[in-house]
């Protein structure tokens, strides 16, 4: 059972590092499911899951922090603003953005 969470909590944190917003969240209800049944009898083990729950709270909170700077930079730069990425080779081409502004969209 605790090779489940040790599963679960790292496939959590890859989700993270590529910003599977959906992922994350079955991952986290899948981690749910298998905390309401666990008990971990080796100490080993129950430090080795302790550290990866806390990488993967350290991990959210600063995923979090992202999305707010983020949000808050698109609000400081207006809907209005010019939205231009670059491309592999360096030139600057139009971030295309659909129906509504970035901002909007975030």
């Amino acid at each position: 059972m605790h090779s489940d969470l040790e599963a679960a909590l790292d496939a959590a944190f890859e989700a993270l590092r590529r910003g599977d917003i959906d992922s994350v969240c079955a991952t986290y209800a899948m981690t749910e499911s298998i905390l309401a049944d666990l008990r971990v009898a080796d100490e080993v083990v129950g430090r080795r899951l302790r550290s990866k729950a806390e990488r993967n709270a350290a991990c959210l909170l600063a995923a979090g922090r992202g999305v707010r700077a983020a949000r808050r930079r698109l609000q400081e730069i207006g809907p209005d603003a010019r939205s231009e990425t670059y491309d592999a080779r360096g030139r600057k081409s139009p971030l295309v953005t659909g129906k509504h502004g970035l901002a909007e969209r975030l």
